[in-house]
């Protein structure tokens, strides 16, 4: 007889779970087990690497942990000022993967603004990975879309409201050709003013 073994997980990764299951057709065993087999062999690879790095005198334990020191440090510093490429249209409008963007409201101190986005093409492309010095709120008024926030996505729908606190690393892809949404930053991020 074999015994079932079970992972316990918190409420949040058995939602995550689930949304993944509805929007990929797999089953929530599936997801799991896949996302566990990334993460281990991501981390098992770098052990191993370096393991023969060093055994075959390419590169002293040392180096090898200046090097990590190093790389940790560029990492972080990337992360510091990765910002979205924002593309402005004749009309004033900014477009970033499938989504267009424009400016509602700003408030003169530039303590918060509002911008309406919509998908312009039926590419699903994402909005790059960035961070702002801002909170920010978005708010799913029409389809769905899907925001990565420091790597966990989330599956939004209408009336779906979610914040993501400053300098947490995110992107937002929209997930159909019907996608429309608010956006308030809090407070004003001068890369969404627009013309």
């Amino acid at each position: 007889m074999s015994r079932q073994k079970h992972l316990v997980l918190d409420d949040d990764v058995h939602e995550i779970l689930k949304e993944r299951k509805e929007l990929t057709g797999s089953s929530i065993k599936d997801i799991g087990n896949s996302v566990l087999r990334a993460s281990i062999e991501s981390v098992f690879l770098g052990d191993i690497v370096a393991r023969v790095l060093i055994d075959k005198g390419l590169v002293s334990a040392e180096d090898l942990e200046l090097a990590l020191q190093e790389a940790a440090a560029k990492l972080q510093a990337n992360h510091a000022t990765l910002k979205v490429p924002i593309e402005t249209t004749k009309k004033g409008t900014l477009i970033s993967g499938s989504l267009e963007t424009r400016q509602l409201f700003r408030r003169s101190d530039g303590a918060f603004q509002v911008l309406e986005s919509w998908t312009r093409d039926s590419r699903g492309l994402p909005m790059e990975a960035h961070r702002h010095d801002a909170d920010e709120f978005f708010i799913v008024l029409q389809g769905r879309i899907l925001v990565t926030m420091a790597g966990v996505p989330h599956t939004m729908r209408p009336l779906n409201i979610l914040q993501v606190p400053r300098s947490i690393v995110h992107s937002v892809k929209p997930i159909g050709a019907d996608c429309h949404l608010l956006v308030v930053l809090v407070p004003a991020v001068p890369e969404y003013f627009g013309s």
